[in-house]
């Protein structure tokens, strides 16, 4: 049972578990609301759509995530150390959250303009890439990575951390299941990503 000290966060929390067992599409309100344990009614008066149900989760994700690597990229680190720990970082946010890939992967294809506006009024992500872009550019002009414009760089970072759980469904038939083979594959992908970016981001 979902415990909550709120019904907004208890109908997040189902949203969340709805999603990931379901997937977007086949996801109902009404199966968020049986979840929940309220009524459509109520759920319509927090949120209307789906939509509205997945800004809100991204946002909390965003909250518990992007506060943690604007800390490590402010550390006086090597680059090579910044990018472990925000992988680190964002591994452990996705096993937590393993819909979040596949959620995105839907709604930009099905509707990319909604997806780039949320984008572009989401205060906390702008904040995030100003930083991301300034201490990477530092780094770049320092001769401690190579230089490359920052959305090839967030392709190839996103795309490899994001990689497994869009191809869950296939993969979870090599797996059949066990839960010690899903987490020694993600743990094994996750070192071989560090490798990746560290060696081809090295000068």
């Amino acid at each position: 049972m979902i415990e909550s000290c709120s019904t907004k966060q208890k109908i997040i929390e189902s949203a969340q578990h709805v999603f990931l067992e379901k997937g977007q599409e086949k996801a109902k309100m009404q199966d968020i609301a049986n979840v929940a344990g309220i009524s459509r009614t109520s759920l319509n008066y927090y949120f209307k759509t789906k939509e509205n149900l997945f800004q809100e989760i991204i946002e909390q994700m965003l909250d518990g995530v992007l506060p943690k690597v604007g800390d490590v990229l402010k550390e006086n680190k090597s680059i090579q150390c910044k990018i472990d720990a925000v992988i680190d970082i964002y591994d452990g946010m996705l096993r937590e959250n393993e819909f979040i890939p596949r959620f995105l992967f839907v709604e930009i294809q099905r509707n990319p303009k909604m997806f780039f506006d949320f984008v572009n009024k989401s205060s906390r992500i702008q904040e995030y890439l100003l930083l991301v872009s300034k201490i990477l550019s530092q780094e770049m002009e320092n001769g401690n990575m190579r230089k490359m414009p920052l959305d090839r760089l967030l392709t190839i970072f996103y795309g490899l951390l994001f990689c497994p759980y869009l191809l869950n469904p296939l993969l979870s038939q090599y797996w059949t299941k066990n839960t010690k083979a899903k987490i020694a594959f993600l743990d094994d992908h996750k070192r071989n990503t560090k490798k990746l970016l560290n060696d081809f981001f090295e000068v």
